[in-house]
């Protein structure tokens, strides 16, 4: 552009200096005519070249327009680990990382939740038997679907920052936004919950919406009880019902009213040989002496019919679900949790899951039923109100 204005002045000072001149005009004429017209296109030149000069370094110094849409070579200018740290190890540890599963479908179409850099709008879901890219839990080889090809793991981004966090150089907004994968743009949420239906929430075949039902917590949003980067949430540990956690850790109703170290050694035998050195060194026989908060009644409202240390590996939702679904011991948690059956493509799963939906009373015949497969007493008092 430069190189064409430059040209375009050169070529108006030649046409003022050679003229087409009549034959009819006196040499003196001329040079006077050639004179004016020189100094006119030597003003001109002047002044092109002063816009030309103007307009260059304006160019070159001018800030680029700001946007929100994501470029990802920002995040290649600083390292989110050293930006936000407590954050970004957070995250790491939760479920949002880059974490790539066969079995949870890293392709185009499931990538639009699960790694939305690698989704494809386009992508579609194909008849059975191969609907999605994806590999069975009973199944040794990954079924392709030509819909939604696999992703390599290589290419997987997982749900990074810019996902729920509007991006800027060297740095994310610490308000939320929901970025749009098409255009590349951060939308506004009104809530964190509305953040995190953008990806949970019910499909045609899948449920992924969260349901508070009618009981309890009916104005939390998300971030009320879940850790915004690891996604973790505890009832116990973000200081709502810690005092249950603390008296579940030592509440057994079987030591209420001992008064007599015998009946402490009449069960556990061992004595002082499950004790510390310390302890063994100095030597005691007074077992009441040292652990009198283990025969006393917790002074706390969290001490109810269940809050018990025989119910530390029972999660708070599976007692307190107000669905009614059925409570099993899950290998996979260590703990006892709600269990959800559902139909998917002709077949049924039965899967741990965490119930929302909670009220405060509790039924124990859940698991204290005759005939329970757990060999657990079934002359439990059920408690209506926990």
């Amino acid at each position: 552009m430069v190189l064409y204005y430059f040209g375009a002045s050169i070529f108006l000072v030649i046409s003022h200096l050679i003229p087409s001149i009549p034959n009819f005009i006196s040499p003196s004429e001329v040079t006077l005519q050639t004179s004016r017209k020189l100094t006119r296109a030597l003003i001109l030149f002047f002044l092109l070249t002063v816009v030309i000069v103007t307009s260059c370094q304006t160019n070159s110094d001018q800030t680029p327009p700001s946007s929100s849409a994501f470029d990802p070579s920002i995040l290649n200018t600083s390292d989110p680990a050293d930006l936000h740290p407590v954050e970004w190890l957070a995250w790491q540890a939760g479920p949002h990382a880059t974490g790539y599963d066969l079995e949870k479908g890293p392709n185009t179409y499931c990538a639009r939740c699960h790694s939305p850099e690698n989704w494809d709008p386009a992508a579609k879901v194909n008849e059975p038997p191969n609907c999605v890219s994806c590999k069975f839990p009973n199944e040794k080889e990954v079924r392709i679907a030509e819909g939604n090809p696999l992703i390599p793991e290589e290419n997987w981004k997982g749900i990074s920052c810019d996902v729920c966090h509007p991006t800027g150089i060297d740095s994310a907004d610490t308000e939320i936004g929901w970025r749009d994968a098409v255009t590349g743009y951060s939308e506004s949420v009104a809530s964190p919950t509305d953040l995190c239906e953008k990806c949970h929430h019910d499909t045609e075949t899948l449920r992924y919406k969260v349901d508070l039902g009618n009981h309890l917590h009916t104005d939390f949003t998300c971030t009320n009880c879940h850790e915004p980067h690891s996604a973790r949430a505890s009832c116990g540990n973000i200081g709502c019902h810690d005092d249950v956690v603390a008296v579940m850790a030592i509440y057994n109703p079987t030591h209420l009213g001992i008064s007599d170290n015998a009946v402490c050694v009449g069960c556990h035998t061992s004595g002082m040989d499950e004790h510390t050195m310390y302890v063994k060194e100095v030597g005691s026989d007074d077992c009441i002496g040292c652990h009198i908060n283990l025969i006393e009644i917790p002074i706390t409202d969290a001490v109810q019919l269940g809050h018990t240390i025989y119910h530390q590996s029972v999660s708070c939702s599976a007692c307190h679900d107000a669905t009614q679904a059925p409570v099993e011991p899950n290998e996979a948690d260590d703990a006892w949790t709600a269990i959800r059956q559902f139909e998917l493509l002709g077949r049924t799963s039965r899967v741990a899951f965490t119930s929302h939906n909670l009220q405060r009373e509790v039924d124990c015949l859940r698991c204290h039923f005759d005939g329970n497969p757990w060999d657990l007493p079934a002359n439990i008092e059920n408690s209506s109100a926990q």
